[in-house]
């Protein structure tokens, strides 16, 4: 079991519960504001989230609490914008730990020089996890670019190569930042030499039309905690076919019993636009993780799909 301080609303009832008074680990202080005219700037910290990984941690940057992400939204008149993404989420955290544990099954996982896309990554738990256990090249993808920052930030904390295109993130200036360091007895490397996979970023919103230089670009994609709504899956369903190669591999986690209907539609779509090319996704694994999420033990379903030619018996879906 791994324990992880993360958002008390995640079971969807996300008004309730916010984990604003969690304790911090660190406290940053942004200096300039992300191209958004804001009065104040938004203040991040960073977290150490314990795993059974090699180094026992990953370090994650996020906002100091939802509600200044909220009042961020407003004041830059994105109504529409929703602060999920700036906690950690179970299915991120279950699978950084089994990637791990299957580091000597780099072949099942990767192959050589994998081009691994973390979808909906959010904060990049699991995209800097494949980074970390063997991945060639991992892109972080999201629609909002403030994750994509505090994501790429803690690529940087944890040592691993970075590449940074901040015009491709939708940001007009550079980031400045500055760190308070309280008396916690976490220790971290200002100057980390530079290891693992290289994590670069990349802003997308999967209800728009995929670039076509993203079009069967990667041998993995990633996709944690995705399905939260119908239309979500949809999306994922209708996605993920277009980004993988020939015999890419998808893992998809997801709390087994939280929205079980959303991961039946999810399959359906994979399995229908991908015949519509010809394909097939064909499940090869299936297995559970459990991790300890603010404070209650959280089962994570992950599922292994392959991209295919040709249909295999495989395992059945529960």
């Amino acid at each position: 079991m791994v324990p992880i301080a993360a958002c008390g609303w995640w079971l969807g009832n996300r008004q309730q519960n916010h984990p604003a008074k969690r304790k911090m680990t660190w406290s940053w202080t942004v200096a300039r504001t992300w191209a958004c005219k804001a009065t104040h700037p938004l203040r991040l910290r960073v977290e150490n989230v314990p795993l059974r990984v090699r180094g026992g941690q990953i370090l994650l940057v996020m906002p100091k609490s939802e509600e200044e992400v909220l009042d961020l939204y407003v004041e830059r008149g994105k109504l529409e914008g929703d602060p999920y993404w700036a906690c950690p989420w179970p299915s991120a955290a279950a699978l950084a730990e089994k990637m791990a544990l299957a580091k000597g099954m780099k072949e099942e996982w990767w192959g050589e020089n994998a081009e691994v896309a973390d979808f909906g990554a959010g904060l990049g738990l699991a995209g800097l996890a494949a980074a970390r256990e063997g991945a060639a090249r991992v892109t972080l993808m999201d629609r909002e670019p403030m994750a994509l920052h505090c994501a790429m930030i803690a690529a940087e904390l944890n040592g691993l190569r970075t590449e940074r295109d901040e015009a491709g993130l939708g940001v007009e200036e550079e980031l400045g930042s500055t760190i308070e360091r309280p008396n916690n007895g976490v220790e971290w490397d200002d100057d980390p030499t530079p290891s693992g996979g290289v994590v670069s970023a990349r802003l997308y919103d999967w209800t728009t039309p995929i670039p076509t230089e993203l079009l069967s670009a990667f041998d993995v994609v990633l996709a944690c905690d995705v399905l939260y709504d119908k239309d979500a899956a949809g999306h994922v369903g209708a996605v993920v076919p277009l980004l993988l190669k020939e015999n890419g591999l998808l893992v998809l986690a997801d709390p087994p019993m939280r929205t079980p209907k959303h991961r039946e539609e999810c399959v359906r779509l994979l399995n229908g636009n991908a015949k519509k090319n010809g394909i097939c996704f064909n499940l090869e694994q299936v297995c559970q993780h459990s991790v300890l999420f603010d404070g209650r033990e959280v089962q994570v379903q992950i599922m292994h799909f392959r991209k295919s030619l040709r249909s295999t018996m495989g395992v059945k879906l529960t």
